[in-house]
């Protein structure tokens, strides 16, 4: 996914979240670090490894949002802000649900094992992107 390995360590995240925001400009940046905080942007980053991979998969099984909630019983935005396609809010109750769903469990305990601030922000916050 990055190149030989398939997670972004810190410092790499680091370097993308400086480059998004200087590409933007310094009120994008001021922005971004006071909606998102001083870790926010990295984490940002380093979910769209995430999303990325709860929508190739969901595509994969043939399933569109709207029937991937239905069958976990959850309202499609849950799912659309996990996958970043409407925003970002994510619910770790149902991000664990749907990374089950999705049969993504390994690979997500992987993610988490090299994200563990990411993971642990998100799980205190609740809704850390949102």
């Amino acid at each position: 996914m990055f190149g030989d390995k398939e997670f972004l360590n810190d410092q790499e995240a680091g370097l993308v979240a400086e480059r998004i925001k200087k590409a933007l400009g310094p009120e994008f940046a001021r922005a971004f670090d006071k909606f998102l905080g001083p870790e926010g942007a990295k984490d940002l980053i380093r979910f769209l490894q995430v999303a990325q991979r709860c929508t190739q998969a969901r595509e994969e099984k043939g399933l569109t949002i709207k029937e991937a909630a239905f069958s976990l019983k959850v309202p499609q935005y849950h799912l659309r802000g996990i996958e970043g396609t409407r925003g970002i809010s994510i619910r770790v109750t149902t991000l664990n649900r749907y990374i089950d769903f999705l049969g993504l469990r390994d690979w997500f305990e992987d993610w988490k094992v090299n994200h563990p601030g990411v993971y642990r922000r998100l799980a205190e916050k609740e809704n850390i992107f949102e």
